[in-house]
């Protein structure tokens, strides 16, 4: 939050509507805002040439291809933090799920499928290894309800997939 506020842009696609200046400072101007971090790197128009950045707002800044390949890697930008993740899709009568989980973590970390909202689950396994990612694969219950695949680690869900149903 102001005045600590940090946005940082690389990479992006921007369209006309984003302001010339990139940033807006709510009653205040540059001189009070010491601590932002407005920063971009490698803006570009929706058809692919180079963002006119020199309308932008004075304390932003246009960082270096070094700086900015330090805060693409998400290991530097979450502080080495990695989170679970579940991602499932239905194909025919079955939820093809891939995953993925920080190192370190547990092979006896489990993948479910459960009914939406529901507190049991219809079928879990363990992930079995300590490999960063993986996949499985469930049935889906013949009464199209409404599933998603859960991810515990220590008994605690810790991602969620969006819902699948029969298809």
């Amino acid at each position: 939050m102001y005045p600590y506020s940090q946005a940082v842009f690389i990479d992006t696609r921007m369209d006309s509507h984003i302001s010339p200046a990139g940033w807006l400072l709510n009653n205040a101007d540059c001189s009070a805002a010491t601590h932002v971090q407005f920063w971009e790197y490698g803006s570009v128009t929706p058809q692919g040439q180079p963002v006119d950045t020199g309308q932008r707002l004075g304390c932003s800044r246009q960082l270096t291809a070094a700086q900015a390949a330090r805060w693409s890697d998400a290991a530097f930008v979450l502080g080495g933090w990695a989170p679970s993740t579940v991602n499932a899709a239905a194909t025919g009568t079955t939820a093809d799920v891939e995953w993925s989980a920080p190192a370190g973590h547990s092979a006896a970390d489990v993948i479910a499928l459960c009914a939406v909202h529901a507190h049991r689950c219809a079928a879990a396994r363990r992930v079995g290894t300590t490999a960063s990612t993986g996949t499985a694969r469930f049935p889906l219950p013949r009464d199209h309800s409404i599933h998603q695949v859960r991810y515990y680690a220590k008994g605690l869900v810790t991602a969620v997939s969006a819902p699948v149903t029969l298809g």
